[in-house]
């Protein structure tokens, strides 16, 4: 499946008696999301156990609108896949957050950002892009949390089977899923 972004941004209706002296506008994203585990793993450029240490949203300014999206900065603990380093830093986008810019408020409509801690993401690069970026969204990151997993997911059936598990269970459904398309971390 290939990845889908339909980014709209659209007035949402506060205005400055609601306390805003600038309109906010919602930034409505679609993201195409791999059918299978299996898919979002063969999609990858970088699958990796980081930790999360600071995270900033960016406006990036377009021909007819300014679109945001948050750069995480983490610290690579562990490479399940991908050419990184233990120790290296990376950073990757996720389309999230809030950003006042001089014009307006731009929010991401239903997307949080992660937050600082411990994560298994699964990330790539877009054609014409240089950032990673999280595939299917939140759907490529793990947090985990007193050694087990909370995925961050909510669109996919296998973000929801992996939660809860033992972070040391999900590092075998990945070894388990790697050795099926040929490759061992």
């Amino acid at each position: 499946m290939s990845v889908l972004f339909v980014i709209a941004l659209s007035p949402f209706g506060l205005r400055a008696g609601d306390g805003h002296s600038k309109p906010v506008l919602e930034q409505e994203t679609l993201h195409a999301i791999p059918g299978s585990f299996a898919e979002m793993w063969s999609q990858a450029d970088l699958v990796a156990k980081g930790r999360i240490s600071r995270s900033e949203v960016e406006a990036i300014p377009g021909a007819h609108t300014t679109r945001i999206h948050t750069v995480h900065h983490a610290e690579v603990l562990r490479v399940l896949k991908g050419t990184a380093k233990a120790g290296a830093s990376v950073t990757f986008v996720q389309v999230a957050g809030q950003l006042e810019t001089k014009e307006a408020i731009i929010r991401v409509a239903d997307e949080e950002p992660l937050t600082a801690g411990e994560y298994i993401v699964f990330v790539r690069r877009a054609p014409y892009d240089t950032w990673l970026h999280l595939i299917g969204d939140v759907d490529g990151a793990y947090k985990i949390v007193n050694g087990l997993i909370e995925a961050q997911g909510r669109f996919t059936s296998f973000a929801r089977e992996h939660s809860g598990l033992s972070e040391e269970r999900f590092l075998r459904e990945i070894d388990a899923v790697a050795a099926r398309a040929g490759r061992v971390r």
